[in-house]
């Protein structure tokens, strides 16, 4: 399950979870920089479909094996989806929460009601059709991964594998689509990141986060969907800010 981890010394740690169709290898850099203050892991999203819960117990359970003093979560894309469960299951356990360009399955819920959103996110409904998902990605991979580009989302980078998480979309939508039985409460920081060109996702309004999350702050940042792929440097500094001295 984790596709990278490094600085195993550190007693506090950063989680990184990747989006769709990335692969847990996008966030070598940001692991090899911060391996050198900070304990860090990037799981990777299995690539045949997995129980809702299974994945995320699979990472609280490394957690708590690994008792750390701190624990920091950041999610892109899909992996904020990930991110924001993990935090409401660990309360005042988690030290600090970021997101980038995603946001909680409630927050997701609630953009089901608006038109341009759903008009941004058809591929969604896509993917839970029988079967064609698996034979567009079996048969045009290269294709699809031009998709990003042709929207202007030059920092895209492709992961013909991660086109196989595709099943997220399925799993999440029906939790998406359940009845609200509980509703999420984010103690943590949490430090909310966004392109201000992101092609599939509407820039978020403060009004959206108030509800579940306790104490947030949201920076638009000149970009596309993965500017954090392209603006290492500027993303690293806010990052460094916000986990604080690590001594």
């Amino acid at each position: 399950m984790i596709g990278l981890e490094a600085g195993k010394e550190h007693p506090d740690l950063i989680i990184f979870i990747h989006g769709f169709p990335d692969m847990a290898s996008v966030w070598k850099e940001y692991v090899d920089e911060l391996a050198l203050t900070y304990h860090v892991i990037a799981p990777q999203i299995p690539l045949k479909q997995v129980n809702y819960l299974s994945f995320q117990n699979k990472i609280l359970k490394w957690i708590a094996a690994k008792k750390p003093r701190k624990v920091f979560i950041v999610g892109h894309d899909l992996g904020a989806v990930w991110a924001s469960s993990l935090a409401d299951l660990l309360k005042k356990d988690l030290t600090g929460l970021i997101l980038i360009n995603g946001m909680g399955i409630r927050e997701f819920q609630n953009r089901l009601k608006n038109p341009e959103q759903l008009l941004r996110s058809w591929y969604m409904f896509l993917f839970q059709t029988p079967l064609v998902p698996e034979l567009l990605i079996k048969t045009f991979p290269e294709k699809l991964l031009t998709i990003p580009h042709l929207l202007k989302q030059s920092s895209f980078l492709a992961h013909k594998d991660g086109l196989k998480t595709f099943w997220q979309y399925r799993v999440l939508l029906k939790e998406m689509l359940k009845s609200i039985d509980h509703r999420p409460s984010i103690e943590a920081r949490t430090l909310i990141l966004w392109a201000s060109r992101d092609a599939f996702l509407l820039i978020p309004k403060r009004e959206e986060f108030e509800e579940h999350y306790k104490n947030f702050q949201i920076r638009i940042i000149e970009g596309d969907h993965w500017f954090h792929l392209a603006q290492t440097e500027k993303v690293f500094g806010l990052m460094k800010k916000f986990f604080g001295d690590p001594a």
